[in-house]
């Protein structure tokens, strides 16, 4: 009930077919195309007690149309694997609930890979009180986000660099933040996991259903009144 009048404020509506899988729901909105999002979550999880079961529970798979998937983000994965693609800033409201969900703490360091134009590291230092390093390898972006950061405040707190993320070091980051094309993602994965101690965190979100070469320790379904996403969250695992 909770997760289906979260998803009617973005207006979507469940259909419920009969014989349906009860561990699925369909959500379905039309207005200038049709989207559907088909929401799948561990049924262990569904008579868990407190908000939405099913918005705690694992997020199986998210779907939706490729109308509303930016079609660049699908050409830059797809025939540039090895390019960052156009930049997609995480959109602003979604970033305060991630950073909650990776229990991001006063004093603690953020790394966002592939920065843009540094919203998610203002936010970070402004919301929690976080120290910032954005890695990014457009010299505009770079530009960019450093001017964001000078004008927000923050210029003793975060540091804008320019450079490729896949041969950086992360090792003392507590969060490493990353929404990327997701093969970019996948493959910065497991080197940044091993630089990360056990109490460190990395999360990115993506709409799409992606198949990690490692499992998420943590996933959750982020829902705003404007957007929505589905954030995993691996545990560091250098020792």
């Amino acid at each position: 009930e909770v997760a289906t009048k979260a998803m009617a404020k973005l207006g979507y509506q469940p259909q419920v077919a009969a014989g349906a899988d009860p561990s699925k729901t369909d959500f379905v909105r039309s207005d200038d195309s049709t989207t559907r999002i088909t929401l799948q979550w561990d049924q262990q999880n569904s008579n868990k007690s407190g908000p939405s079961a099913m918005i705690k529970g694992r997020v199986r798979s998210v779907r939706q149309s490729a109308q509303k998937i930016p079609v660049d983000r699908l050409r830059a994965s797809r025939e540039k694997p090895a390019d960052l693609g156009i930049f997609l800033g995480t959109p602003v409201s979604m970033i305060e609930p991630l950073l909650r969900f990776a229990e991001a703490k006063s004093g603690e360091l953020i790394a966002d890979i592939g920065c843009g134009d540094g919203r998610v590291l203002i936010e970070a230092a402004g919301r929690f009180g976080c120290r910032g390093l954005g890695v990014e390898q457009n010299e505009r972006l770079v530009a960019e986000a450093r001017s964001n950061v000078a004008a927000a405040g923050f210029a003793d707190q975060i540091e804008i660099v320019h450079g490729d993320a896949s041969v950086m070091s992360f090792m003392g980051v507590d969060i490493a933040f990353a929404f990327l094309p997701p093969d970019v993602t996948a493959k910065l994965l497991i080197p940044t996991l091993e630089q990360l101690s056990t109490s460190s965190r990395f999360i990115t979100h993506e709409q799409l259903s992606i198949a990690w070469p490692k499992d998420p320790d943590r996933t959750d379904l982020v829902l705003t009144d404007d957007s929505m996403t589905v954030a995993s969250l691996w545990n560091g695992t250098a020792h």
